[in-house]
């Protein structure tokens, strides 16, 4: 019966440590998930800033061609 209560210490000990670590898998995920949405923004904005160095690239043609 001695043996009871160090068995309870010990799954309360690897109950502790289980949730300790899903904490950090799930603070790593959000990170990580975080970090993949600003390299998307990022990208989306390297494209808008291509399309509009192209509208004034056109625009800037149509200009010279007036003169």
């Amino acid at each position: 019966m001695n043996k009871s209560p160090l068995i309870l210490e010990i799954i309360i000990a690897w109950l502790i440590i289980l949730s300790v670590w899903t904490v950090a898998s799930v603070i790593r995920i959000t990170q990580t998930a975080n970090l993949i949405e600003g390299i998307t923004e990022n990208i989306d904005n390297m494209v808008r800033i291509d399309e509009l160095q192209t509208e004034i690239m056109g625009k800037t043609i149509e200009i010279l061609r007036e003169k």
